[in-house]
């Protein structure tokens, strides 16, 4: 006899290929064990380590359920008891004689089902409590068995080895594979997951929100679509722009939305609701390109009136306007710490201000042309900025100074983003591509071609597992493990 590796039933070799119990496959005999390749062998291990560690969780939370139920039975039958007695005790100054006597033996009765009940409530907890504690050591049982494993096989030369590796890690709550998971770069596994076509025309701009459960998507079709990031469902669409939405950002808590347009606005929307908060009318051009500092007070914006200009948030109030570009505004960003505003500019220049002082702080001329994305690091120290030259420059923002220049691209750069680890930028570009580059050793690790037009907005989640784009035909692509 035989038993099955996952629920431990015994059976007979040769005579079943399938477990009667859990459903397990029996076929691949430890007879035959030698002969398999160590990768396959690997494999057959990490699944049925995890499937035994299922099979006992499974088992016990039935069980659970069970004593579940049978102390909510009990529960309710306990005030039902409470409600009779209660009933019998405002009576009992109207009853006398015989019929008291009659009432009092229905008392003693109830009172003693009521102690018998609380008696077997309290045995159900023990057993609940037992069984958790025996659903805890099973899941343990399954970090000592299979994580290890698991964790073994996200090295494996195998991608598919890889991929089933991580995806099982995913479905583990224990700090061990956690850490894995963060340790691990998904890149070389990501693949198109789902493509959304919801839009009328080309998706100009992506944004995240920090809280990682939704994005919005900003199009020439005038509108912003708010989407589920769990399920890619559509949550709402936000109409009131009169002209193409160039860009969108959500504030800090993700409760907020501001959108800039070509019809020279800026709106700010409740992403709950879905309603328009204000208005910012004060650029004489198309406004391409809006951020939201980290403190969530301030906004500020560039347009094709070739200034930038800062609003309070809550109350629409211009703060400042920042002129010294020769031509269109076409990226904004503010650094984690709230101190420092980045602009790019269709003059070919990037400029640094200090956001407290006012004061320009850096001039970097050195891309040839247009330059239509910036970035900065989470640590500040870094901007990486993104040109029609087709390159991608990393500058040093305290010595002002240029770094590097990344050139793999065969077309114009026109977004780019970088990882909430630092670790990690995203490009996308008018060759059709998106790339991912490693920022500390500035190599390129992977390039994604499922876009076949110009890729026109790149966002990455906060926890750095889902990549999104929107491009010129329409299209929104989702990209993970």
């Amino acid at each position: 006899m035989s038993q099955c590796p996952v629920c431990q039933t015994e059976y007979v070799e040769w005579e079943t290929n399938t477990c009667l119990v859990c459903g397990w496959d029996l076929s691949t005999s430890a007879k035959f064990i030698d002969r398999v390749p160590e990768a396959l062998k690997q494999n057959e291990r990490i699944k049925t380590a995890w499937a035994r560690g299922m099979w006992l969780q499974l088992q016990f939370q039935s069980k659970v359920s069970e004593l579940q139920g049978q102390m909510q039975q009990a529960t309710e039958e306990r005030s039902h008891i409470y409600e009779q007695l209660t009933e019998i005790f405002t009576k009992l100054e109207q009853i006398s004689g015989e019929r008291l006597q009659n009432a009092s033996t229905v008392r003693s009765s109830l009172v003693s089902r009521l102690t018998e009940l609380q008696s077997q409530l309290q045995q159900l907890l023990v057993e609940k409590s037992q069984l958790e504690a025996a659903l805890a050591q099973a899941q343990a049982q399954i970090s000592d068995e299979g994580l290890d494993l698991l964790i073994q096989a996200l090295n494996h030369d195998s991608k598919q080895m890889q991929r089933a590796a991580y995806l099982l890690l995913t479905q583990s709550t224990t700090p061990k594979a956690k850490e894995a998971l963060q340790q691990f770069n998904t890149y070389p596994l990501l693949r198109c997951l789902h493509t959304l076509r919801e839009h009328e025309e080309a998706v100009r701009a992506i944004a995240i929100s920090p809280n990682n459960q939704m994005f919005a998507s900003g199009s020439n079709d005038k509108t912003i679509k708010i989407w589920n990031l769990e399920n890619y469902k559509l949550i709402k669409t936000l109409d009131g722009h009169f002209g193409s939405v160039t860009s969108i950002a959500f504030s800090p808590d993700s409760e907020i939305l501001a959108s800039g347009s070509g019809d020279k606005t800026i709106k700010i929307w409740n992403v709950a609701s879905g309603k328009v908060l204000n208005t910012f009318a004060g650029h004489a051009g198309w406004v391409h390109t809006v951020a939201i500092s980290p403190d969530g007070q301030i906004l500020a914006s560039g347009s094709a009136d070739k200034t930038i200009k800062l609003w309070n948030l809550k109350t629409g109030e211009l703060l400042n306007t920042f002129s010294g570009h020769a031509s269109d505004v076409k990226s904004v960003t503010i650094s984690s710490d709230g101190k420092m505003l980045a602009s790019a500019s269709n003059d070919h220049t990037i400029k640094i201000r200090n956001l407290e002082t006012k004061e320009l702080l850096h001039t970097f001329t050195q891309h040839s042309v247009a330059v239509r994305a910036v970035a900065i690091t989470p640590d500040n120290q870094i901007l990486a900025s993104a040109s029609n030259d087709h390159t991608i420059k990393l500058w040093d923002l305290s010595a002002g100074k240029l770094l590097y220049t990344l050139g793999e691209h065969s077309g114009g750069v026109g977004t780019i983003t970088i990882s909430s680890n630092g670790q990690i930028l995203i490009s996308g570009s008018d060759d059709n591509t998106i790339k991912i580059w490693n920022l500390g050793t500035r190599q390129l690790l992977r390039t994604l071609s499922g876009d076949k037009t110009d890729v026109l907005s790149v966002a990455i989640s906060a926890d750095n597992q889902k990549l999104i784009s929107g491009n010129l035909g329409a299209a929104i692509k989702i990209w993970g493990v």
